[in-house]
């Protein structure tokens, strides 16, 4: 079958469902459909020049496709009917009249290549807007009809002067012709009586149901058929008797049980006294293009019912927007929530809804919009778009994908995914999150917090034991340093001034009154309790921390520089607590200098903010320094620069949690091979620093 391409086929009523339908069929399917039938289907346009020409209408009139398409009807029209079938064209287009039914068709001539005429059987049917109209007529070739019906009546003529002898033989040979005529017709072919019994029937149409033409004689033509076709067919036959012809699709029932689909086209018989006698029928086997049509029908059916089990919102548009095709979620959201976006019904523009939205979907129908015609126009093979959607009784999530429509005359198939427990899933994700983050972040602190403290009661009972160790070596020296410091004195007060003996006896007292403050010191750092706040003198308690480990910094070669201001006020503090701050940071300056160097302790005056007062203690080294990634993690828990075995890592983690129970700062400053400086800032007034120690 060819088309002529220069035509476009519409249908200003009916034009959606039937585009829907052919966009379901491809062109070779419905190729294959129309080129089963043995009818000729031509179609016209409004200029009467032939666009389609089928199979069959070739067989009919002996013209190829491509020899007749863009020619004029009248090329196939015999001389006489031109003008009067020109005129009945034109009469046809101005009635309201879309179509004649088949069994309306009119008997005229056709046309062949040949240059000989055959009579045909026509039915015409036109269809689109003005200016595009195209009329298709369906042609049959009813030759072998019209010579039954010929020979029929002859018959009957010839039977009403049956009395006649001489014209008895030419009857008889008048009724074998037309059996021959019966018999070779292709076309199934039989004739009824009044009680639609077989009389007649030719071999082909035997053939069609596959029995002998002997084994159908005289039985009814109901036994032919399906039980459900029965009542259908029986009206049909009333019909007859009302003396109308008619042409139908009618299924019979073969002898091994199948099926087989006919065209059938029936006329009724009356007597010369008008009496109904039967009915003369003519079949055709449209058996292949009846299953072509229920199995076009059968997938249409197929599709829908996948689209309408899907949960997503589905619309098919075509190449200008329109909604051509929705499927049941579409349907049944648009009734439920009511929304000018979701009510898009078949029929309506797609992309006059996005610019014209009055809802939630406002804000993003431009984009929409803007999405769709780029892949319209190609410039993107898909378009994806999140969006929110507020409906009466809840806040929706959709995506909308919107993926071009694998068909000839384009499209688009738009497709809204409900996500809106996803989305309600990924927010409670978040808040749990979060709060998870939050809690591990108060189990790390409480970790951490226990991890210090714990070290800090390890160190707290280590130092006890020193202090045992202490009070028992210092119960066992004071003795003896008493006595020695009382036989100095003695020996002091004989001696004159002037005498040269007197130096070194100083000298001696000096050392004794030096040890028994050493012992003194080590003492009180070492005693454990709880926390003591009192008036603190910075400056006095760096002097007792330096004295302590000064055998320390001899032995490393360390020097230590002193920067006092001399004006600097006393602070409410934990005296042993700041001594364990003291304490860790010159040792660890002196660790960072293993080849000797320079401890550099400043106190001076300060602030921590303009309001507070506060006292500054700075110590700085010139040892290894600390590189800048690692600066922020250096008071951290269990984190060392120093070689494994030397080292816990909790040092400047005790020091920065004393500090801060104090509502103090601490502050690092380093530069690799330069040295590092570790500032601490602690408030004056005793308000702002001793509430905190309550709660250690």
């Amino acid at each position: 079958m060819y088309f002529d391409q220069r035509s476009t086929v519409t249908d200003d009523v009916h034009a959606p469902t039937r585009q829907l339908m052919l966009d379901r069929i491809s062109p070779e399917r419905l190729a294959a459909i129309l080129d089963i039938t043995e009818d000729g289907i031509v179609t016209i346009d409004a200029n009467q020049s032939i666009v389609l020409f089928n199979q069959g209408a070739s067989r009919l009139f002996g013209y190829t496709p491509k020899e007749i398409l863009g020619r004029p009807l009248d090329t196939i029209i015999p001389m006489r009917f031109r003008s009067s079938h020109a005129d009945q064209v034109r009469a046809f287009s101005r009635s309201d009249q879309m179509s004649r039914p088949m069994g309306e068709r009119r008997e005229v001539f056709g046309l062949r290549k040949d240059g000989t005429e055959f009579p045909v059987e026509v039915s015409i049917s036109r269809f689109g807007p003005d200016g595009e109209i195209l009329y298709t007529a369906i042609i049959r070739d009813i030759t072998d009809r019209k010579r039954l019906e010929s020979a029929s009546r002859e018959l009957e003529r010839l039977q009403a002067k049956s009395r006649l002898t001489e014209l008895e033989s030419a009857a008889r040979e008048t009724e074998n012709q037309f059996r021959r005529i019966v018999e070779t017709a292709n076309e199934g072919i039989w004739e009824l009586d009044s009680e639609a019994r077989i009389i007649l029937i030719n071999n082909r149409m035997a053939e069609l149901l596959g029995y002998a033409p002997t084994d159908m004689k005289g039985r009814q033509q109901w036994d032919f058929l399906f039980d459900e076709d029965r009542a259908e067919v029986q009206a049909m036959f009333e019909r007859r008797r009302n003396g109308i012809s008619e042409h139908a699709d009618v299924r019979f029932k073969q002898s091994n049980g199948s099926e087989v689909w006919t065209m059938i086209s029936a006329r009724p018989l009356f007597d010369r006294n008008g009496e109904f006698r039967g009915t003369l029928d003519m079949f055709t086997d449209v058996t292949q293009r009846k299953r072509a049509e229920i199995e076009a029908r059968e997938s249409r059916l197929f599709t829908r019912s996948i689209l309408d089990s899907l949960p997503a919102h589905i619309a098919v548009l075509d190449h200008s927007g329109t909604i051509t095709a929705v499927n049941a979620e579409w349907e049944r959201f648009g009734k439920l929530h009511g929304d000018d976006v979701c009510r898009c019904a078949i029929g309506v523009n797609y992309l006059d809804v996005c610019r014209s939205a009055k809802c939630s979907f406002t804000d993003a129908a431009s984009h929409v919009e803007r999405g769709l015609c780029d892949v319209y126009a190609g410039r993107t093979d898909r378009f994806i778009y999140e969006y929110p959607c507020q409906t009466p009784t809840q806040e929706m999530w959709f995506v909308l994908v919107a993926t071009p429509l694998q068909h000839d005359h384009g499209g688009l198939v738009v497709t809204h995914y409900d996500i809106t427990e996803r989305k309600r899933a990924e927010a409670e994700a978040k808040a749990f999150a979060v709060e998870r983050e939050h809690a591990m972040r108060e189990l790390q602190s409480k970790t951490t917090e226990l991890q210090v403290t714990t070290q800090q009661l390890w160190q707290a009972a280590r130092l006890a034991g020193v202090g045992e160790l202490a009070a028992s070596i210092a119960h066992e020296l004071n003795n003896p340093l008493g006595t020695v410091a009382l036989r100095i004195e003695t020996l002091l007060a004989k001696t004159a001034p002037d005498d040269a003996r007197r130096r070194p006896l100083e000298i001696v007292e000096q050392e004794v009154t030096r040890m028994a403050d050493l012992v003194s010191n080590l003492l009180q750092f070492s005693r454990a309790g709880r926390d003591q706040v009192s008036t603190v003198d910075v400056a006095e308690e760096v002097v007792k921390t330096i004295e302590l480990i000064a055998h320390h910094l001899r032995k490393r070669q360390v020097r230590v520089a002193r920067e006092f201001d001399s004006e600097t006020t006393p602070i409410q503090a934990d005296r042993q607590q700041l001594r364990q701050v003291f304490l860790n940071l010159f040792t660890n300056a002196a660790d960072a200098m293993p080849e000797g160097g320079c401890l550099t302790i400043r106190i001076r005056r300060g602030n921590l903010l303009p309001d507070k007062p506060a006292v500054v203690i700075e110590v700085e080294d010139t040892g290894v320094g600390v590189p800048p990634e690692l600066r922020s993690q250096v008071f951290e828990p269990f984190f060392t620069t120093k070689e494994e075995g030397k080292g816990t890592g909790l040092g400047l983690a005790i020091c920065r949690r004393i500090v801060l129970q104090h509502q103090g700062l601490i502050e690092i400053d380093s530069r690799p091979g330069s040295g590092t400086t570790i500032r601490i800032t602690l408030p004056v007034r005793p308000d702002t620093n001793v509430a905190a120690l309550n709660t250690i």
